[in-house]
């Protein structure tokens, strides 16, 4: 029974993000600001102003009896 096998790893190539004061990538931020590409808003996704106008009351839990 052969317990090692030989395996081919493929070369990877990373790119440099920053080299001194030279960028040779640009993030996400930089490309939607260059392209004025606005981010989609989700409603549901927003945080809520809890504050008086929205007093929500919550539902009474009900436990099963032991």
């Amino acid at each position: 029974m052969r317990t090692w096998y030989a395996v081919d790893i493929p070369k990877f190539c990373n790119h440099i993000v920053a080299y001194g004061r030279t960028r040779l990538l640009k993030t996400h931020a930089e490309l939607r600001k260059e392209r004025g590409i606005e981010l989609k808003t989700i409603k549901d996704s927003e945080y809520a102003i809890h504050d008086d106008h929205i007093d929500r009351e919550r539902d009474e839990k009900v436990f099963a009896p032991l």
